[in-house]
């Protein structure tokens, strides 16, 4: 078995097909198959630690920020700021919806500063 690798685990029918549906437009839209494997969902299991949230882990003064407003690692991933906040980090997102999002994720100026660099360039 691969270390990494791209996969979705669908839970169910119904979210199967819509997986090999959208894996199969893309592919034609690509003109060639996707390195996406398709697997059915069996069980979950967290990553560690250092792979949470990894885009944000990049940018210390956003991290310490959500590390005190989310001090538990539950509290952390299920933070939809924050997952939110990493998507944009990770370069998810048009300006719209960053200059949209960015006042809601409970962020100081500086840290959203830092965020918007991220997205607007």
């Amino acid at each position: 078995m691969r270390q990494y690798r791209s996969a979705i685990f669908p839970a169910g029918a119904d979210q199967a097909r819509v997986a090999a549906a959208t894996a199969e437009k893309h592919a034609a839209e690509r003109g060639e198959s996707l390195a996406t494997d398709i697997e059915p969902f069996k069980s979950f299991t967290l990553a560690e630690d250092y792979h949470q949230k990894y885009r944000l882990r990049a940018h210390r003064e956003v991290l310490a920020e959500y590390a005190a407003l989310f001090p538990t690692t539950e509290a952390f991933l299920g933070s939809a700021a924050v997952t939110r906040a990493n998507a944009f980090l990770g370069g998810s997102g048009s300006e719209e919806v960053v200059q949209r999002d960015l006042p809601r994720l409970g962020l100081s100026d500086r840290a959203n500063a830092v965020v918007e660099r991220q997205v607007v360039r």
